[in-house]
């Protein structure tokens, strides 16, 4: 619609740039998904540098995220057989709320957010989101992390693993 973009990317859009905007995002979201084709495919690691669009909604864009990337890849791989369990790892200064907002009902899917604040309720099946605050000193993010993602990896054991880095 006219003016959607205007509201999820927090500045105006005109009819002209829309074309552009819609293209550049659908684009950044083929990245994680053919990330996460190859690494299921060879059994190993692999990077995308673009994406990152954790604030996207199943039914809409929001936060300057048209498309949630993460979503659309990991639907790709349900839609081919993919059950195993998965972990998305957030590590953004902006709470993963969308993604988590996604994959609320689907226990198969664990999403784990260190952010400063909460976006969106934290309330998921299979979640973990810690909310740090603001001012936040290395030390304190990485002992967070160094306390809470093992226990987190070692409950999910999961098969599959996204890493969004501080997107």
């Amino acid at each position: 619609a006219p003016g959607a973009l205007t509201g999820i990317l927090g500045f105006q859009v005109t009819s002209e740039e829309q074309d552009a905007y819609l293209l550049s995002h659908r684009e950044q979201v083929a990245g994680p998904m053919w990330a996460l084709r190859l690494a299921l495919a060879s059994g190993g690691i692999t990077v995308n540098l673009g994406g990152g669009f954790h604030h996207a909604l199943a039914d809409r864009g929001q936060g300057f995220c048209v498309f949630n990337d993460v979503a659309v890849a990991l639907a790709d791989r349900r839609a081919a057989g993919l059950t195993a369990p998965v972990l998305v790892i957030d590590l953004d200064l902006h709470d993963g709320d969308g993604t988590r907002q996604i994959f609320a009902s689907d226990s198969s899917v664990h999403t784990f957010s260190i952010h400063n604040r909460h976006l969106a309720s934290p309330e998921a099946i299979a979640s973990t989101s810690i909310a740090l605050g603001d001012g936040v000193e290395d030390a304190t993010y990485l002992g967070t992390l160094r306390r809470a993602l093992p226990a987190v990896l070692e409950e999910v054991r999961p098969r599959v693993a996204v890493y969004l880095a501080g997107c």
